[in-house]
């Protein structure tokens, strides 16, 4: 949760569950072959909560970075847009394709919607996803 308490705002971060965090992998950076381990995590907030929260309760490292956000359904216009940015760090864009990786393959898995599997994912339990 260090991350994001000290890149968007740590009263955020009090209210996430480290039930909803999920490890999804590891990239390394090739040009100095450092190490990213790739989370996602479930916010119990929506979209415009977490500007707001951002925005009143800033982590020190707030300045890095401006949250956006993509819709995972339909033409993945947008998605592409914002992956075409030269602006990312690489870890940063390897979590949000490996997110979006993880939320595909539980969507088709399940055949269930994104929303369904973001909904399932906010209590916290995985266990469903194994079985």
């Amino acid at each position: 949760m260090r991350g994001i308490a000290e890149e968007v705002s740590p009263e955020l971060a009090r209210h996430i569950s480290s039930d909803t965090l999920l490890l999804l992998g590891l990239a390394f950076n090739l040009r100095n072959f450092h190490p990213d381990i790739l989370f996602a995590v479930v916010v119990p907030y929506r979209l415009n909560e977490v500007i707001e929260i951002a925005r009143n309760y800033p982590g020190v490292d707030w300045f890095e970075g401006k949250i956006l956000a993509v819709t995972l359904t339909g033409e993945r216009t947008e998605l592409h847009g914002a992956l075409a940015e030269d602006n990312w760090l690489p870890g940063g864009k390897a979590s949000l394709m490996r997110t979006i990786e993880f939320l595909d393959a539980v969507r088709r898995e399940h055949k269930i919607p994104f929303s369904a599997v973001i909904e399932k994912l906010a209590r916290g339990n995985t266990d469903w996803i194994r079985s």
